[in-house]
C-alpha cells in the first residue's frame, strides 16, 4: 500500500511543469519530507494540449457509501470496474470527465514492517511516478487558481496499488502502481493501454532503505 510518500523532487523538467502551473508555488509542494493523506498535492494529468498539473487532495471520503473513513488507495486490478472510477477509463470521455487518470510525482514512499519504517526509492534515485485516479467533488463549481494556496481544490484522488514484487515485497505485499517515465503519456492519454497497465505493471529496479 502507500500511506506516506516524500515530495522532494530534483528534476528540472518536472519543476518546470509544476512551477508554470502554480505560478511560483512549486517550492511549497516539492519540498515536503513526508506527505500524509488529507494533504493537498500537485497531480500530473493529460490535458487536450499537454501534460499539465493541478492541485488535488489525497483521499476520498467513504461517507456517500455509508462507510466511515477515507479511501486513500485503490486496487489497480479492479479499479476500472468500480463505478466511481470507471469514467477514467472511457474511450470517449465527456468533455469534462468526473474521473480521470493522473500521476503523483515523488522521490520515494514509506512502508512499515514489524514497527520499522522503510524508505523505498528508485534504485538510481530517479523521480517516481505513481498511478492515481482522481474524482471531482460534486459540489464544486470551478477550480481555484493553482497558485491560490488558501483555496481547497475541488478534486480528490487515490493512489493505485498492485501486488508487490522485487525489493518492495520485502516489506509489504502491496506497492504503488509505478509508471515508467517513458510510459507516462500512454497512461494519461491511452485508456486501453492504461487498462493494460492496471494488471500488467512494469517492473522497476527499487531499493529499500
Amino acid at each position: 500500500m502507500c500511506g506516506r510518500y516524500q515530495a522532494w523532487v530534483e528534476d528540472d523538467a518536472l519543476v518546470e511543469i509544476l512551477e508554470m502551473e502554480k505560478q511560483g508555488a512549486a517550492e511549497r509542494y516539492l519540498r515536503q519530507a513526508e506527505v500524509f493523506p488529507g494533504t493537498v498535492q500537485p497531480l500530473l494529468y493529460g490535458s487536450l494540449v499537454r501534460v499539465r498539473a493541478h492541485l488535488s487532495l489525497w483521499g476520498i471520503p467513504l461517507a456517500p457509501w455509508g462507510r466511515k473513513g477515507t479511501l486513500i488507495n485503490a486496487r489497480a486490478e479492479t479499479a476500472a470496474e468500480k463505478t466511481l472510477f470507471r469514467p477514467a477509463f472511457d474511450r470517449d470521455p465527456a468533455p469534462q470527465p468526473k474521473a480521470r487518470r493522473a500521476a503523483v510525482v515523488t522521490s520515494g514512499y514509506f512502508e512499515w514492517r514489524d514497527g520499522v519504517k522503510h524508505h523505498i526509492t528508485d534504485a538510481d534515485g530517479s523521480p517516481l511516478f505513481l498511478g492515481a485516479l482522481e474524482i471531482d467533488e460534486p459540489s464544486s463549481a470551478a477550480a481555484p487558481n493553482i497558485g491560490d494556496l488558501t483555496a481547497a481544490p475541488p478534486r480528490r484522488h487515490v493512489i493505485l496499488t498492485t501486488q508487490a514484487t522485487g525489493a518492495p515485497a520485502l516489506v509489504h505485499d502491496r506497492m504503488p502502481l509505478f509508471l515508467p517515465r517513458g510510459r507516462l503519456d500512454a497512461w494519461l492519454y491511452d485508456p486501453d493501454f492504461a487498462r493494460y497497465m492496471l494488471t500488467h505493471p512494469f517492473p522497476l529496479a527499487m531499493k529499500v532503505g
